[in-house]
């Protein structure tokens, strides 16, 4: 770990009623050319406090070893679920700021959850594409005006009308009198109460 410039943080369910909860921290390996786990924890919780404590101890002792690592101030970046418990833990154990600058969101787990949303919250196959359409754009935007907006619209803080530029020709002609108030009702939390947060990940275009 004390080398890696990039990091990748997975959840393991154990089975086991004490410890159920298993945080792997992954690094890529230069020599063997493999991703190798470098780290694991078992947790009793699966939160903000549980992660914030088990990555902090796992930083402090690297840096203990390796003082070059300095508690992953150096690293590029860290690649998590989209999971709220974990972003919150992360931004205890690093800060603010760093956390802001190397957190990335996991592209295939944002798209299942929007895909499960998805399936909840729209009341039509116009509608199902729109908000399809519109979130699995997020990690491929470099323009955080757009990448908000794209939240606004999924929060249903905005119409879809207000992102026709974002949208095919046949969905933006769609979009235009479409009332999506109602997805705000029945998503809000989707994104662990806190909509901006997230998002944060994907404003950076490495992901």
């Amino acid at each position: 770990m004390k080398d890696a410039q990039d990091l990748f943080i997975d959840i393991t369910y154990t089975g086991n009623s004490t410890f159920p909860y298993l945080p792997n921290i992954v690094a890529f390996n230069d020599i063997t050319l493999n991703f190798n786990a470098v780290s694991r924890v078992l947790c009793s919780k699966q939160d903000g406090e549980a992660y914030a404590t088990a990555i902090s101890e796992v930083f402090r002792h690297v840096t203990s070893l390796h003082p070059t690592f300095k508690d992953g101030s150096n690293l590029r970046q860290i690649m998590v679920d989209f999971d709220q418990a974990q972003y919150n833990g992360l931004q205890k154990a690093l800060g603010v700021d760093l956390a802001k600058t190397i957190i990335r969101g996991c592209s295939v787990h944002w798209k299942t959850s929007v895909n499960r949303v998805n399936k909840i919250v729209t009341k039509s196959r116009d509608e199902f594409d729109i908000f399809r359409n519109l979130a699995y754009q997020l990690h491929e935007l470099e323009n955080q005006a757009d990448v908000m907006l794209i939240f606004d619209v999924l929060c249903a803080k905005v119409p879809p009308s207000r992102a026709t530029h974002l949208l095919p020709d046949h969905l933006a002609l769609t979009s235009r009198n479409m009332d999506t108030s109602h997805w705000h009702k029945q998503n809000t939390g989707w994104l662990g109460g806190r909509e901006k947060e997230p998002s944060e990940c994907f404003v950076r275009p490495s992901l």
